[in-house]
């Protein structure tokens, strides 16, 4: 096993995890790794955390930069990083100390471009809670199926961070869509579009914090709908690709989506507007891929959603209730 695994950290104003962070990526037992420590202009002490680490382990390099957000740090990650991996470390997360070793073993033993681990979320003071479990079945899969498995919504397959990547993934300058929110949704379908054989592994790797102050856990506001631009995007992408029925499946899920935030539509006028605009948007994208050839629960969700769509919303509440 050879190659330089790079960690891509984005970091802004964390201090109270940063330590626990880094230690556990530098505490690797595979240990021919590049740490990228990016301080997205934090007015904490983040910066000066990343800077004494990088005085005692050469492996550490970082960047200062203006705040940009989180895809703006993950892009300045990747234009520096020097290594053949690739893997996405949030700074308020930590991960096992095995976790590039068990997770490079596969890739190279099975030929993949991306291995993919189970992840555990855990509380503020970083004690695990419970593990992830939803649709993260192991084994292969092929590039077919896991296009599929993102259209119809696989969060799983989506994040960014519980992964190793062959760094050759982001040639061609791709990268993450900066100024949204969902970032990792705008990319998840450019991304596997590229790989051609992915393994999920059931290994806890991964630890995932759950903090009451991150954007996920905060009550909605309206850059919450920046995942439907990005699912909305997946169907452009896929009828772009030629890939139509993947986009009707795509589009199927951005219904879904959009159903789970009908509810906000009073909450303000701009809301209001911008929720009824991706209705006709996600109506006209659904009339112009046209009818295809795919499960009927796909069908009558299409069906419902353009001829009659509060029956829709009725029956989005009856199938999540059975």
């Amino acid at each position: 096993m050879s190659g330089v695994v790079s960690f891509v950290v984005p970091i802004f104003n964390v201090e109270k995890y940063l330590e626990q962070c880094v230690s556990s990526i530098l505490s690797q037992t595979y240990d021919n790794i590049e740490v990228i420590l990016v301080d997205d202009g934090s007015t904490d002490n983040s910066g000066k955390i990343c800077d004494n680490f990088a005085q005692k382990d050469k492996r550490v390099k970082v960047i200062h930069k203006k705040n940009g957000g989180l895809s703006s740090a993950r892009n300045a990650g990747l234009d520096a990083l020097t290594g053949d991996y690739v893997v996405f470390t949030d700074s308020d997360d930590y991960v096992s100390s095995d976790m590039v070793q068990t997770m490079l073993n596969k890739l190279e033993s099975t030929d993949s471009d991306l291995i993919m681990c189970n992840f555990a979320y855990t509380d503020e003071n970083g004690n695990v809670t419970n593990n992830f479990t939803d649709g993260n079945e192991s084994g292969e899969y092929d590039n077919n199926q896991l296009l599929s498995t993102i259209a119809a919504g696989w969060t799983f397959g989506a994040v960014a961070w519980n992964k190793i990547y062959k760094a050759k993934l982001f040639d061609n300058n791709l990268r993450f869509t900066e100024g949204k929110l969902a970032e990792d949704e705008f990319m998840a379908h450019r991304l596997l579009a590229k790989v051609k054989k992915a393994f999920v592994i059931s290994d806890v790797l991964y630890y995932y914090r759950q903090r009451s102050g991150s954007i996920i856990n905060s009550d909605f506001n309206i850059k919450k709908l920046d995942s439907l631009d990005a699912l909305i995007d997946r169907v452009d992408f896929f009828y772009e690709i030629n890939r139509q029925d993947l986009a009707y499946i795509s589009s199927v899920t951005a219904m879904r989506s959009l159903a789970g935030f009908w509810q906000y539509r009073k909450t303000g006028k701009e809301i209001n507007i911008r929720l009824h605009s991706y209705r006709n948007r996600i109506r006209d994208l659904s009339k112009k891929i046209g009818k295809q050839n795919v499960e009927t629960k796909f069908t009558a969700s299409v069906f419902l959603f353009r001829r009659c769509f509060p029956l829709y919303l009725l029956a989005r509440k009856t199938w999540e209730a059975l």
